[in-house]
């Protein structure tokens, strides 16, 4: 992959979302729509035009993992605020590889679930393993 100002803008804008989403879910157990929804365009231009070529699997795997994200919400275990952040972190790890968005996911769970046992509690904000998740593999990524 080739990392160019404007991939390393979109990804810099997605890390400072992140930050924001963090809080606010730890705080409130929200991830409010005015700071994610605007993520997709606010990350996803830069990284589109940093990437043209990788827009079709990135929004593929937008796609994917909010479809993924959908299923543990519809049985009640995630908020709908997980669904739409994992279609915003899905279609940031698509500007890499299908492996890393399987990573990303696989990352996010080993981290939620190190969260819940470390709290001793079965639910717990899940918008903040997302995020660490994802952007652990990212950066593995953008290092190769």
């Amino acid at each position: 992959m080739t990392c160019t100002p404007a991939t390393l803008a979109g990804y810099a804008i997605l890390a400072v979302l992140g930050l924001a989403l963090t809080r606010a879910d730890l705080a409130c157990r929200r991830l409010p729509d005015r700071l994610v929804l605007p993520g997709y365009l606010l990350a996803g231009v830069p990284l589109a035009i940093g990437q043209p070529a990788a827009l079709p699997r990135a929004v593929a795997a937008g796609l994917a993992c909010a479809a993924w994200y959908g299923l543990f919400c519809a049985a009640g275990w995630l908020g709908f605020g997980d669904v739409k952040l994992g279609g915003l972190l899905g279609l940031a790890l698509g500007f890499q590889s299908w492996g890393a968005v399987v990573a990303g996911l696989l990352a996010s769970a080993v981290l939620g679930g190190l969260h819940a046992a470390l709290a001793r509690r079965p639910v717990i904000p899940y918008g903040p393993a997302m995020l660490a998740g994802n952007f652990v593999i990212l950066l593995g990524s953008l290092a190769q």
